[in-house]
């Protein structure tokens, strides 16, 4: 990345997102949040910064420490224009490699916490009306048609329960703003076929 600055937040962060204690975890997502409000970091760094939110997914288990990536992708989504198109490569490459896994309830809960994400971004792009190629909406249906099933797979009544919750709340959302984009893609999913 010549010619980029990057700031010091982002020194070793794959490294430094993976430690174990939550104090530091909160320290640490602070400033990456404060970073990513300044509205000024270089595509790369936001590229970059989505591509390790992917390490948080097996490896933040606990609510307090899922909520941070939360708060972080909200505020990424809020002030980085193309952090939206990141997050959905990375929430594809997420759900494509969990698509041919038999999903246990820890995998599904992985699949649960990136579908969250997507219905995030979804919100971002579809409500507040964001910039985006109608490639990265097919994107962002198939990995969302991919985490839906993988996260039903598991059986789990609960977790079913959190899904549905998530998606219903997203497409009242959506179909409110009529997103034609977004629901000619759903149409034409696996999704569509497999709830019929």
């Amino acid at each position: 990345m010549a010619g980029v600055e990057v700031p010091p937040v982002f020194k070793d962060l794959p490294v430094k997102v993976q430690t174990s204690k939550l104090v530091t975890r909160k320290e640490l997502f602070c400033q990456l949040e404060e970073a990513a409000k300044t509205g000024c970091l270089a595509d790369p760094v936001v590229r970059g910064l989505c591509q390790v939110l992917r390490l948080t997914l097996s490896r933040y288990h606990g609510s307090t420490s899922r909520h941070l990536v939360e708060q972080l992708v909200d505020s990424l989504l809020a002030s980085q224009p193309s952090s939206a198109g990141h997050l959905i490569s990375t929430i594809l490459d997420v759900s494509r490699d969990h698509k041919p896994l038999f999903i246990t309830k820890n995998l599904a809960r992985t699949c649960l916490t990136a579908f969250s994400w997507s219905c995030k971004v979804a919100h971002q792009v579809l409500v507040n009306r964001g910039d985006l190629k109608p490639d990265k909406i097919r994107d962002l249906v198939e990995a969302q048609t991919n985490l839906l099933l993988s996260v039903s797979s598991a059986c789990d009544a609960t977790l079913n329960k959190k899904l549905k919750r998530k998606i219903n709340y997203l497409w009242k959302q959506v179909t409110s703003t009529f997103c034609p984009g977004y629901q000619r893609h759903i149409a034409h999913s696996e999704l569509s076929r497999s709830l019929m």
